[in-house]
């Protein structure tokens, strides 16, 4: 059976998972973990993708990748070829080194980077190592430290929880000590972006969206634009959709209640009076459905 191709456009984003052939420990050693991370820079340096996040176990990688203008299997047979030769090289061994062709899940973005990140970074934790979230060979560290030198893209995954740097990482701690057990039964169908899939037909509470995916999602469904929810404007049309967009605010993303103030352009009392408009909001809510 002929394999499907992969869907490729720019920005498209992929949680790509390659295992050992067999299952075999093929990152046992720091030499194989630190050479694959060095093949990741290469042909990240060559392909201009953006690398969010990634985890090197024993047996298995997990990347996640936002490619350019260079397909993702142009990026990884690049990696994966230059690998295998070094790893057969490095253990005089013969025949394969990973598991048939790498798995990658085309991923939405806006909805689901930061459940995906979290998984990724948590993957340590569930196999149970002594290091945990700290692990030596996850970008955990990365944003930890949040160095510009760093190969890993981190800045716009914590921009997503806050548009304060002093704010960024207690957020994303907070964010990464809850267990996310919901994101590995959600379907590939539903992880992929809006052309295969409704952006909030989810009624799971561990879901994350950029403020910006809302906004657009509510100037959809509303006709009414930011700009005019911003204004000091009593048209009921645009009264709702601020209402709408207060709520959607609190509910799917990290920003405090003063920031969703400062974002809408109301006083912190007037949004705490909008979410306890429970019954309009919830009227409201339907609409995106």
């Amino acid at each position: 059976m002929a394999r499907k191709p992969r869907i490729h456009y720019k920005g498209a984003l992929y949680h790509v998972i390659c295992r050992g052939n067999n299952r075999e420990s093929i990152f046992a050693t720091e030499t194989d973990k630190q050479d694959y991370i060095l093949q990741i820079i290469r042909y990240k340096e060559r392909y201009n993708f953006k690398l969010y996040s990634y985890c090197i176990m024993d047996n298995h990688a997990h990347l996640v990748i936002e490619i350019d203008e260079a397909p993702l299997a142009k990026i990884m047979q690049g990696i994966q070829q230059v690998y295998t030769q070094r790893y057969n090289y490095r253990y005089d061994h013969v025949g394969h080194v990973f598991q048939q062709r790498y798995k990658a899940i085309l991923i939405d973005k806006q909805a689901y980077l930061l459940q995906l990140i979290r998984y990724v970074h948590n993957n340590p934790v569930k196999a149970g190592y002594e290091d945990g979230l700290n692990y030596a060979w996850c970008s955990h560290t990365d944003y930890l430290k949040s160095d510009s030198s760093s190969f890993v893209d981190f800045n716009y995954p914590l921009k997503m929880f806050s548009q304060y740097k002093n704010k960024q990482i207690s957020k994303y701690l907070k964010f990464m000590n809850v267990t996310n057990e919901t994101f590995e039964k959600i379907s590939e169908n539903e992880l992929a972006p809006l052309e295969y899939r409704s952006l909030f037909n989810t009624q799971t509470k561990s879901i994350y969206y950029s403020p910006e995916s809302i906004v657009l999602k509510i100037r959809d469904v509303t006709g009414v634009k930011l700009s005019e929810i911003r204004e000091k404007n009593r048209r009921q049309k645009i009264v709702d959709a601020r209402k709408l967009l207060v709520y959607m605010l609190s509910e799917y993303t990290y920003l405090t209640r003063k920031e969703i103030a400062e974002f809408v352009n109301v006083s912190v009392a007037s949004i705490s009076v909008m979410l306890n408009s429970k019954e309009r909001v919830k009227e409201l809510k339907n609409k995106i459905k």
